[in-house]
C-alpha cells in the first residue's frame, strides 16, 4: 500500500479544495457578523465546508504521522509520537510556500477571534448567529491549519520515507 504522501494529485487537489474553502469560510463569518443571517440560508454552506474540512483536516493528521513515522524509521504510522519539535516542523513544511505558512498563524487569530466573539458577543443578536458564526470560525481554523501541510506534501518530491528516512535525516536536525 502506498502513502499518501506519494499521491500527488490527490494531495494538490485537497489544496485547491482549501483555497477556494477557506475565503468561503472566512466570507460567511463575516456575513454572520454583519447581516442577520438564518442557520436556514447558510446550511448548504455549512455543510459543504464541513465535508471538506473532515476530508482535507484528516488527510493533513494522517500526512503528519507518516511524517513523524518516517522520521523514526517505519512504514505505516501505527502509532504517533507525543509531538514534534519545531524543527521537525520547519522541515515537514519546507516545501510550503512562504505565504501559506503564515496560513499557522491566521488560524490561531482565527480561533482567538471566535473565543473572544462569543465570550463577548451583544446581548441583542440571536444565540443562532453565535454559534453560526462559532461553527463557521471553527471549521475556518482546522482549515488554515491543514493548508501548509498539504501544501509541503502536495510540493515535496517524492515520499516522505524517501525525504526522511533516518538515513536521510542529518543528525542536528533530527535530535539523534
Amino acid at each position: 500500500m502506498q502513502s499518501l504522501s506519494y499521491h500527488k494529485d490527490l494531495l494538490r487537489i485537497l489544496e485547491l479544495s482549501l483555497l477556494v474553502a477557506i475565503p468561503t469560510c472566512l466570507a460567511c463569518m463575516f456575513t454572520v457578523l454583519q447581516v442577520d443571517a438564518t442557520s436556514a440560508e447558510l446550511r448548504p454552506i455549512l455543510r459543504v465546508l464541513l465535508a471538506v474540512t473532515f476530508l482535507t483536516f484528516g488527510a493533513a493528521v494522517h500526512l503528519v504521522g507518516e511524517y513523524a513515522s518516517a522520521m523514526e524509521g517505519r512504514k505505516a504510522p501505527l502509532t504517533f509520537r507525543v509531538s514534534l519539535s519545531v524543527d521537525e516542523t520547519k522541515r515537514c513544511l519546507r516545501w510550503c510556500l512562504r505565504f501559506l505558512r503564515w496560513a499557522m498563524l491566521l488560524a490561531i487569530a482565527t480561533a482567538l477571534t471566535s473565543i473572544l466573539a462569543t465570550a463577548v458577543w451583544r446581548l441583542d443578536k440571536q444565540f443562532v448567529q453565535s454559534a453560526l458564526f462559532g461553527q463557521f470560525s471553527g471549521l475556518c481554523t482546522l482549515l488554515l491549519i491543514g493548508l501548509p501541510v498539504l501544501a509541503s506534501a502536495s510540493r515535496m518530491p517524492g515520499t516522505y520515507l524517501d525525504n526522511f528516512a533516518p538515513d536521510t535525516v542529518s543528525d542536528d536536525i533530527s535530535g539523534r
